[in-house]
C-alpha cells in the first residue's frame, strides 16, 4: 500500500508545484490535498495489507508510475524550466530533455536497452540538463542566492556569517519581521545551519553553489536506483522528472541537501551501516526542522539491535553533528544561536498552505500552532500502522514534514520539494519481496 501512497503523493504534489512555481493557487491546494491525504491513508492502510504485493501488483504500480513519469515530463517540456533565463536557446534543451527523457522512462522497462548501465547513464544525461540550467540562469534574483555567496566570503574572511549583515536585495521589507531588516539591509545574520553553509561552498569552489545542488539531486537519484528495493529506478525516474526539478536547482534552495543525505542514509544503512550513524549526524544538522524527525530514529535500527547497540549508533550521531558545528559555536554561540532560531517571518498570504487558503482578509483563521500540533498525531499513526525500517522512516519523513508544511505560514516550492524527494525515497526502500526493508 505505501508504494502506491509514495507514487501518488510524489506525483501529485509535483503537480502542485507545477501550477503556480510553488505558490498558492485553487488547483494547487487540491493537488496538496491529494498528496497529503495519499501519505495519510498510506500510512493508515499499511498494516491491513500484510502480505508483500505479488509481482502483477508491482507491474501495475510501475505502470502507473511509469504514465506519471510521461506526464511530469509533458510537463517539464511545457513551460521555461526556469524563471530568470538570460538569452538562451531553447533547443539546446529541448535536445537534452529529449534525451533524458528518452533514457529515463526506458529505464522503467523490463529489459532497458542498456542493462544495468541504462539508469546510471540517464542520471549522466540529467546532469548536462542541469549544467544547461546553471549556464542559462546564471545569477537568479533570490536571496537565497545573494546570501550564500555573500556567507561564503564572509567566513573564507574571517568573518561569522550569522553576525553579518546582508544587502536586501528586494528593497522592501514585507517578507521579514519587525526590525529583521530595512530597505537596503537584512539584519538577522544568516539563516542556515553550518552544514548548510559547508555543503553550498563546495559548489562555491566549482564557480557556483548550485552546483552542489545539482550533486545531491543526483545523489538522491543514485542512491535510490542502488538501493535493493523493487521500485529504484520508478522512484528515481518520479524524482528527476518532477516538473519544476529545474526551478528549484535554478532558485539555489537548499533543501536539496536533505533529500541527497536523505537517500544517502537509506542507503548507508541498508548496505554500509558502519557509515549510517556518521551521515545521519550530517542529515540531522542541515536544517533546523530535522529536529522533528528524532522520534522516528529508531526505524533505522536493525531489527535484532540491543539496547547498547542503539546508544552507540546515536551517539556517534550526535558526535558527529557536534564536531560539525563546534568551530561555529566557537565563533559566538548566542550568535548563531539567535540567526538559527529566527521565527518571526510574517504570515504569507500567497504560501502553499492550508494556513493560507483558509485565511480571510490576510489573516489566518486557522491557529499558527496547528502545523507544530499535527506532527503528534501523524507521528504516532507512523509508529501505529505505518511501515518499519529504512521505508518506514522515509515515509514518516514525507508525513511529518508534508503536514508540517502544509499547515505553514511560509510554504513554497523548496519545502514541498522535500517532501517530494521524501515519498520518492520510501518508494525507493520498500524491501523485495520476503526481505524487511
Amino acid at each position: 500500500m505505501t508504494a502506491l501512497a509514495a507514487v501518488i503523493a510524489a506525483a501529485a504534489l509535483s503537480g502542485a508545484l507545477q501550477i503556480s512555481n510553488g505558490a498558492g493557487h485553487p488547483d494547487a491546494f487540491r493537488f496538496l490535498g491529494i498528496s497529503l491525504a495519499a501519505l495519510i491513508i498510506g500510512l493508515a492502510l499499511e498494516r491491513s495489507f500484510p502480505r508483500p504485493p505479488s509481482e502483477r501488483w508491482e507491474a501495475v504500480i510501475v505502470a502507473i508510475g511509469g504514465a506519471l513519469v510521461l506526464e511530469q515530463l509533458s510537463q517539464l517540456a511545457s513551460v521555461p524550466p526556469g524563471i530568470y533565463l538570460r538569452g538562451v536557446q531553447f533547443t539546446d534543451f529541448a535536445w537534452r530533455l529529449v534525451l533524458f527523457g528518452g533514457l529515463m522512462a526506458s529505464a522503467l522497462s523490463t529489459k532497458p536497452w542498456l542493462g544495468r548501465l541504462h539508469a546510471p547513464i540517464a542520471l549522466v544525461a540529467f546532469s548536462w540538463l542541469g549544467a544547461w540550467m546553471l549556464k542559462a540562469s546564471p545569477n537568479p534574483f533570490i536571496d537565497v542566492f545573494s546570501e550564500t555567496n555573500e556567507a561564503i566570503r564572509g567566513l573564507l574572511h574571517g568573518e561569522n556569517p550569522w553576525s553579518m549583515k546582508y544587502p536586501n536585495i528586494y528593497h522592501h521589507t514585507l517578507w521579514y519581521g519587525p526590525g529583521a531588516a530595512d530597505n537596503d539591509w537584512i539584519y538577522v545574520g544568516f539563516p542556515y545551519p553550518p552544514m548548510s553553509l559547508l555543503i553550498s561552498a563546495a559548489g562555491w569552489f566549482f564557480g557556483d553553489i548550485r552546483w552542489a545542488n545539482l550533486a545531491c539531486l543526483l545523489l538522491a537519484a543514485g542512491a535510490f536506483i542502488s538501493m535493493r528495493g523493487r521500485f529504484g529506478v520508478l522512484a528515481a525516474a518520479l524524482f528527476l522528472t518532477s516538473p519544476r526539478i529545474l526551478f528549484v536547482l535554478e532558485q539555489a534552495w537548499t533543501d536539496v541537501y536533505l533529500i541527497g543525505l536523505l537517500a544517502l542514509l537509506l542507503l548507508c544503512v541498508q548496505r554500509f551501516p558502519k557509515a549510517a550513524p556518521f551521515v545521519l549526524g550530517v542529515f540531522l544538522v542541515t536544517k533546523q526542522y530535522m529536529i522533528f524527525l528524532v522520534p522516528l530514529l529508531p526505524m533505522l535500527f536493525p531489527e535484532n539491535a540491543t539496547r547498547r547497540e542503539q546508544g552507540i549508533f546515536l551517539a556517534k550521531a550526535a558526535l558527529t553533528g557536534l564536531v560539525i558545528n563546534l568551530p561555529f559555536i566557537a565563533m559566538g554561540p548566542m550568535v548563531l544561536l539567535k540567526a538559527l532560531t529566527y521565527s518571526q517571518h510574517p504570515f504569507r498570504t500567497e504560501s502553499l498552505s492550508f494556513l493560507a487558503m483558509t485565511a480571510q482578509n490576510g489573516v489566518p483563521t486557522l491557529p499558527l500552532w496547528t502545523q507544530w500540533a499535527l506532527i503528534i498525531p501523524v507521528q504516532a499513526l507512523c509508529w501505529w500502522r505505518g511501515p518499519r525500517g529504512i521505508a518506514g522512516f522515509a515515509f514518516g519523513t514525507a508525513a511529518t514534514i508534508g503536514v508540517f508544511f502544509a499547515f505553514s505560514k511560509h510554504a513554497f516550492c523548496n519545502h514541498h520539494f522535500l517532501v517530494v524527494g521524501a515519498a520518492c525515497a520510501a518508494l525507493a526502500a520498500i524491501a523485495p519481496r520476503g526481505e524487511r526493508a
